[in-house]
């Protein structure tokens, strides 16, 4: 129990960071006129955000799901059989 949440917990900040990061006050520091390897600052601020809170989401989920499975597997763990 305490694993989801744990991983609620986890999800509910990942959404507060992405909020954060694409909210006006954040995205107006980036909305300069520079290019990085030819794409504008903005647009490479909004990409790389996106792709940290899906690879967050990613990782969260990923771990919940290790702990499960090792949670079902463990050495107290003896599944029904129907006899």
């Amino acid at each position: 129990m305490s694993g989801k949440k744990f991983s609620r917990g986890s999800l509910v900040a990942i959404f507060i960071l992405g909020c954060t990061l694409l909210s006006y006050p954040a995205l107006s520091i980036f909305n300069v006129k520079s290019l990085v390897f030819g794409i504008p600052l903005l647009y490479l601020y909004i990409f790389a955000s996106w792709s940290a809170i899906i690879f967050l989401v990613f990782c969260v989920v990923k771990w919940h799901t290790n702990v499960e499975s090792s949670q079902l597997s463990g050495p107290n763990f003896s599944p029904k059989t129907k006899t």
